[in-house]
């Protein structure tokens, strides 16, 4: 009898160790090397379904152009069908380590496609034309640093025109193949630093395949850090800095090599985006801290530790030296967003309405349901993931800066009740989200490592990620911007036509260069850029230029403006007449508190310098005039 008791012990310990064994077969030892043995499975046929998921883009883009109703449902389904069967996978037992590194980085480059595809031949974002006239200047000039009328602080942080000026003259491309290359490179980076950084972390290669794809559900993901933007090439440098400093406190042999990438990447973060550093450095000091309290070894937290201090001291001495006029740039939005939350708390003013534009505009009812759906379940998750980390890494210092960085999260949906505050709440997210995701990776790794039927909690978690991915989707990109499609006025890329790019063209051949300009939002974004000229606005040069546009006559007060911002051209775009702007602005920020904005403006307003002697009509497209105003301003 004791035998068969020794006997079914020995099973049952047997039953055990391989169910642990199967359980943790995704684990990453302390020195495994980066690329483990093992086929790419299933990764080559989920490449081809994303690409069926594109050409459903695709077709919803061309059908969108000529606007076709059915677009809109199209191109969700494109986007299902490239997010929903890569979820299932990564969140399924099977696949290897290399299929699951596969997958991520299809799933980046897919959804970078999807963002190229929108404009396929040329920038039309409004910050990618900002950083266009800087990447054109640099080119031109060949010395760093020029002036950008159009984004001051741009040039300021060189880091993304300076690579893409280098693959422009390298490679003999155009600037925009050379920033698109760029920033393709630098999404597939991110990926791949992201799952290596969870992986060392989580000590799952599972867990970090999920933690990559809730990644990609932050609402800046699938447009916004797919821009031109500079934070689109500091957030991948910025997660190489994290990946290397994680990698080296969990113990390695390649200590110098990895600090060597870590001072490197972290010196790349600082020249190229000032929000990027400011934010890892503030990671990195909270990992440090939770070191300090957690009673680390002096080796263990000297990654976060010495590189949190040195990112303090680099990013303030690139501010105090080179970019000092960072300090009014970030200041005004901040301040406009602390106005508007203090208005709300006392009653002066009214809450944004979720989901609608400036122009009137909500968003579909599946679409609402879908971002509210996409909050709630993050919100309910977020509470058992970090009941997770407590429980599985109490002793690791990075995980825990991880959880308690999640309590930005709910923070960041109050600043969402604020015109201004959406705003700071969208372009957070990248930030936010990196420990969103991970927290939210730790209960869906631990459900799924669960003993029981797994298909069932496989299929319902897949459910979950692409519900959490398409509500991101929603609630950071307004329905009429997803889509390329007839013109609107002051809409961004939806503002981006033909007669705008020729006034443009002409103004750049026939006026000459750096000319004093005043135009509404889109007209200065493309005569800035394609035209080269400088534009007048109220936050390079403290005028009120909004008034030029929208007063129903030219009296002393808009001729004075004229005067002393010494403008030359006045561009009068007849369109805005025609509805309300989609983004809140005609011309610059702040005029929907005048009250001349609870109408499209006036077309006598629009047409006052045709009454006006001494003003000539120097261009005229049909909707889009330029009048030179040199008579009444005395400019040269």
């Amino acid at each position: 009898m004791q035998q068969l008791e020794r006997g079914r012990l020995l099973d049952q310990e047997h039953a055990r160790g391989e169910q642990a064994r199967a359980e943790t077969s995704l684990v990453v030892q302390p020195d495994a090397a980066l690329a483990l043995p093992g086929g790419l499975g299933r990764a080559p046929l989920l490449g081809l379904v994303s690409a069926c998921g594109l050409l459903l883009v695709a077709l919803a883009n061309s059908g969108a152009r000529d606007g076709a109703v059915w677009a809109g449902t199209l191109f969700w389904l494109g986007l299902l069908l490239i997010v929903a069967p890569t979820a299932l996978r990564l969140l399924g037992p099977a696949a290897t380590r290399q299929e699951r590194l596969a997958l991520v980085a299809l799933l980046a480059c897919a959804l970078y496609a999807v963002k190229m595809m929108h404009s396929p031949t040329s920038f039309t974002f409004s910050d990618e034309l900002l950083h266009l006239r800087g990447a054109d200047d640099v080119a031109r000039s060949g010395a760093l640093f020029p002036e950008n009328p159009l984004l001051p602080v741009g040039p300021l942080f060189p880091g993304l025109v300076s690579a893409t000026v280098a693959l422009h003259k390298i490679g003999g491309l155009s600037l925009f193949a050379a920033g698109a290359l760029t920033l393709g490179a630098a999404r597939l980076i991110l990926a791949l630093a992201l799952f290596l950084f969870y992986e060392q972390v989580g000590r799952s290669a599972r867990l970090a395949g999920i933690a990559t794809l809730l990644y990609t559900a932050n609402p800046s993901f699938l447009f916004f850090s797919a821009q031109y933007s500079y934070e689109s090439l500091a957030l991948p440098l910025a997660a190489i800095t994290l990946f290397a400093a994680a990698r080296r406190s969990f113990g390695t042999r390649a200590r110098v090599g990895l600090t060597l990438l870590a001072l490197l990447a972290l010196g790349a973060v600082v020249v190229t985006h000032h929000l990027t550093s400011y934010a890892l450095t503030a990671f990195l000091a909270l990992w440090a801290l939770v070191a300090s309290l957690l009673g680390a070894r002096q080796e263990d937290r000297w990654a976060p530790g010495g590189l949190a201090l040195l990112a303090l001291v680099a990013s303030l001495s690139w501010l105090a030296y080179i970019a000092t006029v960072t300090f009014s740039y970030l200041a005004a939005p901040i301040r406009g967003a602390a106005a508007g939350a203090l208005e709300l708390i006392a009653g002066e003013a009214q809450s944004r309405e979720l989901f609608r534009a400036a122009n009137g505009e909500l968003a579909p009812l599946p679409e609402r349901l879908a971002g509210f759906a996409s909050v709630i379940l993050i919100l309910l998750g977020l509470p058992l993931g970090l009941r997770r980390v407590w429980r599985d890494y109490r002793r690791s210092a990075v995980a825990l800066a991880l959880g308690l960085a999640t309590l930005a999260y709910p923070a960041s949906l109050g600043l969402r009740l604020s015109e201004r505050g959406a705003e700071i709440a969208n372009r957070s997210s990248s930030f936010v989200f990196l420990a969103v995701a991970f927290v939210l990776a730790c209960w869906a790794a631990h459900l799924v490592a669960r003993p029981g039927p797994l298909r069932l909690r496989q299929l319902s978690l897949g459910a979950t990620a692409t519900l959490i991915f398409a509500g991101g989707a929603v609630v950071g990109w307004a329905p009429w911007a997803r889509l390329p499609g007839p013109y609107l006025p002051a809409a961004d890329t939806r503002s981006i036509e033909a007669q705008g790019l020729a006034a443009a063209q002409w103004a750049s051949a026939a006026l000459g260069p750096n000319q004093r300009i005043v135009a509404d939002r889109t007209n200065r974004l493309l005569l800035g850029t394609y035209g080269r000229q400088r534009p007048v606005t109220s936050y390079s040069d403290k005028l009120r230029t909004a008034q030029i546009i929208f007063a129903p006559t030219l009296g002393p007060s808009e001729r004075d403006i004229l005067r002393r911002g010494q403008v030359r051209y006045v561009v009068v775009d007849r369109r805005l007449g025609e509805a309300l702007p989609s983004v809140a602005t005609y011309v610059e920020r702040g005029e929907d508190r005048l009250p001349y904005f609870q109408a499209p403006i006036p077309r006598a307003a629009l047409d006052k310098f045709d009454t006006i002697p001494d003003v000539s009509r120097v261009f005229d497209s049909g909707d889009i005039v330029i009048y030179d105003v040199g008579a009444l301003s005395h400019a040269p």
